[in-house]
């Protein structure tokens, strides 16, 4: 079997209320249910024909300290979610995964922290080692009841409102929250080009009703003007990046602006310089 080993540093999203509180006992590779529609063409519910389920995943959870995090549910998600819970060195294990691509979750169910999520792909017959950093969110405030731009963290400018989000089941949509992801502490981004930036939102997995929600940036990396970047976020249901559109540096080299097709859901959000 070979081995691949995928470092990530991540930090958190709050755990939002979606799913089911944190259990204390470490849970290895159990199933917690389906994540989306089913996809195959076998009569089942919960599994990929012809897939076979032999690629692990092994990682620990961590704080900015460097400290264990017990408790957190890690989850691997497509057609159904696998779960594990970290044991008090911060370790979790997935013993039997698909080879393709699913959405990787943390939720830490203490206040304040963010939920990381990205899209992984795994291949068939291989090892691979995700280490993550949690982190909490740096600014949180009352959602609007009807739209309105909020600077949801510095720099990062969202017209959202509660009449405008779909929350998953459960879900507390009463603040919103952002966090801007230090370098060393972002995940894996299986996007072509140069990250610029990551952001994790909340509330997590709040999906844009009607269209997506508008949003601008400052331009706080010395991006050159009339520069057009991407913008992606992470879909938790799908297991893949969705386009947020493009931005463009202004003119005065101040702003990034949204070239109007807007962020389809709150979760991780990335900046990227398309590429090669």
């Amino acid at each position: 079997m070979t081995s691949r080993a995928l470092t990530l540093a991540l930090f958190a999203f709050a755990a939002c209320g979606e799913k089911d509180e944190l259990e204390p006992a470490t849970d290895s590779g159990s199933v917690e249910g389906d994540a989306d529609a089913d996809t195959d063409s076998d009569s089942d519910t919960d599994t990929e024909e012809g897939i076979p389920a032999d690629a692990t995943m092994t990682g620990k959870v961590v704080d900015e300290s460097g400290k264990a995090i017990e408790g957190a549910r890690v989850s691997m998600c497509k057609t159904l979610c696998r779960t594990s819970f970290t044991d008090a060195s911060g370790a979790y294990s997935f013993p039997a995964l698909e080879g393709f691509t699913h959405s990787f979750e943390i939720v830490i169910s203490s206040g304040g922290w963010a939920t990381p999520l990205a899209p992984i792909t795994l291949v068939a017959a291989q090892e691979n080692v995700l280490d993550a950093v949690g982190v909490k969110f740096s600014d949180s405030q009352a959602m609007p009841a009807t739209p309105k731009e909020v600077e949801v963290v510095e720099g990062l400018y969202i017209t959202v409102g509660a009449d405008q989000i779909k929350l998953p089941f459960g879900a507390d949509g009463s603040m919103v929250s952002g966090v801007r992801v230090a370098a060393a502490s972002q995940l894996p981004v299986e996007l072509t080009g140069e990250v610029i930036q990551t952001w994790y939102l909340g509330p997590f997995d709040g999906h844009a009703i009607d269209a997506h929600l508008p949003f601008r940036m400052d331009n706080l990396w010395g991006l050159t003007a009339g520069e057009t970047l991407e913008v992606w976020a992470a879909d938790y249901a799908l297991a893949a990046w969705v386009s947020a559109g493009t931005v463009t540096v202004s003119a005065d080299g101040l702003t990034l602006e949204s070239d109007g097709e807007g962020i389809p859901v709150l979760s991780t959000l990335v900046l990227l310089r398309p590429g090669a």
